[in-house]
């Protein structure tokens, strides 16, 4: 089961408080095991951000906006939703149903094709106006939250989220999974995601906790008015050979694949297919397109689109493509038909890469011996095929062996995916020896081969070590979690306060993709303790217990930077010996320990602006809270912004104690806020630079600890978002007033 990241970004909008369904909290009597599934409807799909996953299993009629703000394990939050998708509002009286399965695509009508649960569950799930917000751990907190409902989980149902793919959830009903006949052609599907599967982007989504956590949430989302559907069907035929093994690439908007292309696999000579259901083009929209991508060698030698009603379509084979205007109710389908023919004494070489790019050398020479010759390919592009220079190679007609020089780089390791050659596919082959296979130039045709190579970027640690009221020596331990038996050993020793000092050691520049266990292990510190307070990865709070945290490196972000931050608390100056008291009467029974009161520190956050060209300058307001009965005692506040933001400057009552370079890779800011008594706050400003591209989302995270302990920290890190528009964007103004805000374009 997957970690719950450490804490998430508090509400960053106080929703009204509004009379509403009554929502359990966890009181020991049932399963204090919750879910908050919560409907919303939007005016376009735009509005609605992408799952983690951008693929052709989305189910919405139209592709999705922005790409997930979430990370690769991070739950979905009430927070985080409703700062990205701030067009759509709540819907109530909106029905799902969870299940113990599901079927994919089971469901088709106007509004497409839907998949749904099977083995329902009479549970009755519908959205209220309002309920009561619980946190993760199932507690009140004071706030509502609309459209949603909360419900909790029977034994059975827990057994079964126990593990992944058990528990299932769908928008609607099995019969009617978008609630057709309740809204007649009001809604139309466009995302569901729940928990931390936010994954693909169909309709069934399944559940499971993440480790300390009793309460997840749901989110589905529903655009309205809907465009109505039609169907299409991209067909791949090979007319020779007859028994061809290819796969054969395509590109267009007709994909949601976040490559903008999809793959059709020829085997043994069979015709492959797949079906589209997407929305109708209306007046003013682009037609739906795709165009093939031919591999080395073959020709493309007819291409036909067939409606069953008005839809247009317009092919040209001369560029491989078909745009097609699809009318409601219609479907098209659209068949490519090629044939693999390379001209007498010509070779052709083809690469095509995943995963990265490259230059990739050939070297074609006869099996009995004679002249070699050599081919280069240089890929710019991941996936798109290009040829190998020079071509074609001009061969006589014999047996010929091709041998591949796979590149060496220190960011990882390149190894043979799949090879076809003459229309067939040869398998793949490992990346122990340069790849080499055998080809045959005939008397009356050449071939031709496609190289497929996949890149596996190599992982690595970087650890960075701050200390806070002392100095001292700090050992870490890093092995893999599925390999406790390799250990990375390093050690970082501060000399001063507030100031980073690299972990050294054992090299983590290049390790294997996977999770790794950090143990720290602080030094044996006389008149006080080392406590761990703040881990920061790349700009993300992870999760840190009892010194040690887990770090995932992955494809997308194979190298992590970490910096663990430590606090000294001093020991209390012994009390005087006090008298001896009477002796009490022997009590008659074992009496609890009353528990002692505890600050609760909590932390908000807000952006001088939501949008902000590439350039400016944005200010951060940071508040610290003690909401609590008693005072917090050496009080930390860590500043974590994320890529494509330079730290500039910071203000506020004991900004002078900010460690102003304390930066992992321009990462992270620490500052000693000092003892904060109940009911006392603390402010602090904190400007950076955007630096990212335009169109993107940065995240700027601040959290807070003391060295006095709390019950929960989950209102202990606050987030907020800010959009990247083009510097040459006009701003929005109000009449006879200055620039309010600037267009997101």
């Amino acid at each position: 089961m997957r970690l719950l990241t450490f804490c998430l970004a508090t509400l960053a909008t106080v929703l009204a408080s509004a009379p509403g369904a009554f929502a359990q909290v966890a009181d020991g009597q049932g399963t204090d095991h919750f879910v908050t599934i919560a409907a919303r409807y939007c005016p376009s799909y735009t509005d609605i951000t992408a799952n983690r996953a951008r693929n052709d299993i989305q189910e919405s009629l139209r592709d999705l906006g922005p790409d997930t703000p979430y990370a690769d394990g991070e739950p979905i939050d009430p927070a985080i939703e409703a700062a990205n998708q701030p067009n759509c509002s709540p819907l109530p009286d909106w029905r799902f149903t969870l299940g113990t399965g599901y079927q994919t695509q089971a469901v088709s009508g106007p509004w497409g094709s839907l998949s749904i649960v099977t083995g329902p569950y009479d549970t009755d799930v519908v959205t209220q106006d309002s309920v009561p917000l619980l946190d993760f751990e199932g507690r009140p907190t004071n706030d509502t939250i609309d459209g949603a409902v909360t419900i909790e989980l029977t034994e059975e149902q827990l057994e079964r989220a126990g593990s992944a793919n058990n528990f299932w959830i769908q928008g609607g009903t099995p019969e009617d999974p978008i609630l057709n006949e309740q809204f007649p052609d009001q809604y139309g599907f466009g995302a569901l995601r729940c928990a931390i599967d936010d994954l693909n982007g169909d309709n069934v989504e399944w559940m499971s906790y993440p480790q300390g956590s009793e309460h997840i949430f749901c989110f589905a989302y529903y655009v309205t008015p809907p465009p109505t559907s039609g169907t299409i069907i991209i067909r791949k035929e090979v007319s020779d050979p007859p028994d061809a093994d290819q796969n054969f690439q395509f590109a267009g908007n007709l994909t949601f694949n976040a490559d903008g292309r999809f793959d059709l696999n020829v085997q043994n000579g069979n015709a492959a297919s797949q079906t589209f259901f997407r929305a109708e083009t209306t007046a003013g929209a682009q037609p739906w397109t795709v165009r093939e991508i031919l591999p080395p060698g073959w020709n493309l030698v007819d291409l036909t689109c067939e409606s069953a009603g008005p839809s247009s379509e317009v092919v040209s084979q001369a560029t491989y493509s078909a745009a097609i205007t699809l009318a409601a109710g219609d479907t098209v389908t659209c068949t490519f038909t090629d044939e693999f023919r390379v001209p007498a004494g010509q070779f052709f070489l083809g690469k095509s890469t995943l995963g990265g790019t490259g230059i990739f050398d050939f070297r074609v020479f006869p099996v009995g011996g004679g002249d070699e010759e050599t081919a280069r390919a240089e890929t710019r592009r991941r996936v798109l095929p290009v040829l190998a220079r020079p071509a074609p190679l001009e061969l006589e007609p014999g047996l010929y062996r091709v041998v591949e020089d796979l590149p060496e780089s220190r960011r990882g390791t390149w190894d043979v995916f799949r090879v076809w050659c003459g229309g067939r596919q040869l398998g793949s082959i490992g990346s122990q020896a340069p790849e080499r296979v055998t080809v045959r130039i005939r008397d009356r045709e050449g071939s031709a081969c496609l190289f497929v190579n996949r890149f596996t970027p190599a992982g690595g640690l970087r650890l960075y070590k701050i200390t806070v009221g002392g100095t001292g020596r700090f050992d870490y331990t890093i092995s893999p979690l599925r390999d406790p038996s390799t250990v990375y050993n390093q050690s970082a020793t501060t000399r001063r306060s507030l100031r980073p000092v690299r972990a050294r050691g054992d090299s983590t520049r290049t390790i294997a993709l996977g999770r790794y266990v950090i143990q720290e292990v602080g030094p044996a510190a006389e008149g006080g303790d080392w406590q761990l307070r703040l881990v920061v990865c790349d700009g993300r709070v992870i999760p840190a217990i009892e010194g040690r945290a887990i770090v995932r490196l992955t494809v997308r972000n194979p190298v992590q930077r970490c910096g663990f931050v430590n606090v000294f608390t001093p020991d209390p100056p012994d009390p005087p010996d006090p008298p001896d008291p009477p002796s009490p009467p022997d009590p008659p029974g074992p009496n609890p320990a009353p528990h002692l009161p505890d600050p609760d520190l909590v932390i908000s956050k807000q952006a001088d602006r939501p949008v902000a060209a590439v350039g400016e300058r944005v200010t951060y307001t940071v508040t610290i809270e003690n909401r609590g009965p008693v005072g917090a005692e050496d009080v930390v506040l860590g500043e974590a912004p994320e890529r494509g933001e330079a730290f500039a400057s910071v203000r506020g009552r004991g900004a002078a104690n900010c460690g102003r370079r304390v930066v992992f890779r321009r990462r992270a800011v620490v500052c000693r806020v000092g003892d904060l008594a109940a009911g006392a706050s603390r402010t602090f400003r904190f400007e950076t630079r955007l630096t990212a591209s335009a169109g993107r989302i940065v995240n700027n995270v601040a959290v807070v600890g003391s060295s006095t302990p709390e019950r929960s920290a989950r209102n202990n890190v606050a987030g907020v978002r800010v959009r990247v528009r083009d510097s040459a964007c006009p701003p929005v103004v109000t009449a006879g007033a200055r620039p309010v805000a600037h267009a997101a374009c």
